[in-house]
């Protein structure tokens, strides 16, 4: 059986209109592939609050997880916002169609053991030390999960990148074919990316061609390269 596996930034919940497109393009990525199964997988705390969201109970930490993710948001809005999301049933009814539809799966059911990325190694403890607990956990399980499945992915601007430059991973945008008829086909006008994770030359290359990337010189990839499809 095919299998294709994404993962989900945090600014894909942060507003009821988000998630609807997110919705949509998972639905455009499933049949772009063709894959007879696409694995969703949450960073694992994101996974919780929003059981927990769609469960009727008050999230622990996603006031905090949203505070990363939209950091010109003042604390007062950040608040309205988790209130928002647990008590307007529209937001709970699309994050349920997202839930019901594509099965998401916290990070740790395939990552719970790795602690390290790569020869030079990203460590979860530093990461977590240089990025905040909460906003280095999500990172390097985003890293992780796309490492270790060949995961893409999928957020809505820059956020997660620049995070991922502070530990040392280089960064490369390209225009991407993939990644605006993705776009264009679930009709969303929002900042798209969609990003794998290299360790080595041969994965970075890969991903040129499965993201729809022109050929472009590769250096070291040290701790690793992330490569975004953008344009």
């Amino acid at each position: 059986m095919q299998e294709k596996f994404v993962t989900l930034d945090p600014s894909l919940f942060t507003s009821i209109d988000r998630l609807r497109d997110s919705h949509r393009i998972l639905q455009a990525l499933k049949q772009h592939f063709h894959a007879d199964s696409m694995k969703v997988v949450l960073p694992s705390d994101l996974f919780t609050e929003f059981t927990a969201v769609l469960k009727g109970k008050a999230p622990e930490i996603l006031g905090k997880i949203l505070k990363t993710w939209l950091p010109f948001y003042p604390r007062d809005h950040i608040e309205a916002l988790v209130k928002h999301f647990t008590g307007d049933h529209m937001y709970r009814d699309a994050l349920n169609r997202l839930f019901v539809e594509f099965s998401p799966v916290p990070a740790q059911e395939y990552i719970r053991d790795v602690e390290r990325l790569g020869l030079e190694s990203i460590h979860k403890g530093e990461t977590m030390q240089k990025l905040g607990e909460i906003a280095g956990k999500i990172v390097f399980e985003t890293l992780a999960v796309s490492y270790k499945l060949n995961a893409l992915v999928i957020a809505f601007g820059k956020r997660t990148f620049n995070m991922c430059k502070r530990i040392g991973v280089k960064v490369r945008e390209e225009v991407s074919k993939l990644k605006r008829m993705i776009k264009d086909h679930a009709d969303v006008r929002r900042t798209l990316k969609i990003a794998g994770y290299a360790l080595s030359f041969d994965v970075a290359k890969a991903l040129t061609t499965q993201l729809g990337l022109p050929d472009f010189p590769l250096q070291d990839v040290g701790l690793g390269l992330i490569i975004v499809a953008d344009g």
